[in-house]
């Protein structure tokens, strides 16, 4: 299988994979304000000539403190763009941490039909000793139900997987057919 050839895994790549992919995440909320968004009189401050000072309309002009701007930019761009093929290796590579750390268990969750939530936190966490658990996992409504309530579990679909999760988590429990198509989806 290709998604496990990481023997050493590059920090510093992943770094920079997370900081790209958060960035695109953030909002720029300061701005700028025109002549129009500044609250102030319509009335000329002083007669047009005989003062010896330059003319002027009304507060809101950009000449003075206060007054508007006449050109601006509403918001800065944060965004970066990621690779679809450093993307693919980046995912690989945290689902290669787990590996490598023995933190990834493949898990059959076929027979999951109408657990109560108390099953499955009695079970789980008595094991793990209430670590942070990621369940990859398809389109399991029981399974989903049955596990939303519980605090330290975090449910992902394989379609779209948030790197942010791997940083959260201690361990990842995933299907085999999910796994398989993981494989599928994120070899090159």
């Amino acid at each position: 299988m290709k998604i496990l050839n990481f023997k050493k895994i590059n920090y510093s790549s992943l770094n920079q994979f997370l900081n790209s992919y958060n960035s695109n995440f953030m909002y720029n909320y300061s701005f700028k304000k025109t002549r129009g968004m500044v609250n102030y009189s319509n009335i000329k401050l002083y007669k047009q000539k005989g003062t010896g000072k330059a003319r002027i309309g009304n507060r809101k002009s950009p000449i003075l403190v206060g007054g508007g701007i006449c050109f601006f930019r509403n918001s800065l761009k944060r965004k970066r763009k990621i690779n679809k093929k450093f993307y693919r290796i980046c995912i690989k590579k945290l689902i290669c941490h787990f590996i490598i750390k023995n933190k990834f268990f493949i898990v059959n969750f076929d027979f999951i039909k109408f657990i109560k939530s108390k099953y499955y936190y009695k079970k789980i966490f008595s094991i793990l000793e209430n670590k942070k658990i990621l369940f990859l996992s398809n389109n399991n409504i029981y399974f989903l139900k049955s596990i939303k309530n519980i605090k330290k579990i975090y449910f992902s679909y394989y379609q779209n997987i948030n790197p942010n999760i791997f940083l959260k988590i201690e361990f990842i429990f995933i299907s085999v057919d999910i796994f398989r198509n993981i494989i599928l989806k994120y070899e090159n």
